[in-house]
């Protein structure tokens, strides 16, 4: 009749987390003492894991695409730390001799064929 050893196991929805079972004493409601009572079994759960995600810290995290350190919307990270195309929505700065290309939280411009982007220096001037 002694008390059980504590034990763990993974958390559902964490594959981080870990829940360790741990007997409570005799007489606190554990190690069979009589003071059991109907639904309680005598033991205390402890969940250990990482925090919750926050999106708008500037990292990213969880199930983040990603976080500007924000919670505006229309800047290509959203206020819930998604994606936002600004390619397909228009609103992305490129020139009109430019192709857009979306990357994660942002976009970049990519010159046409036969233009250059004289802003980064590539004007052909020597």
């Amino acid at each position: 009749e002694g008390e059980q050893g504590a034990s763990s196991s993974s958390h559902p929805g964490d594959d981080d987390a870990v829940a360790v079972t741990v007997p409570l004493p005799a007489g606190t409601g554990g190690g069979g003492a009589p003071d059991v009572g109907p639904g309680n079994h005598g033991f205390v759960y402890i969940i250990a894991g990482t925090p919750l995600a926050s999106c708008g810290n500037g990292v990213v995290e969880g199930s983040e695409e990603c976080d500007d350190a924000n919670s505006d919307d229309g800047d290509g990270c959203s206020s819930t730390c998604k994606d936002e195309d600004e390619c397909m929505a228009g609103t992305h700065s490129c020139d009109d001799n430019a192709d857009c290309v979306n990357s994660i939280g942002s976009h970049d411009c990519t010159c046409t064929t036969n233009y250059l982007d004289v802003s980064a220096g590539q004007d052909g001037s020597s």
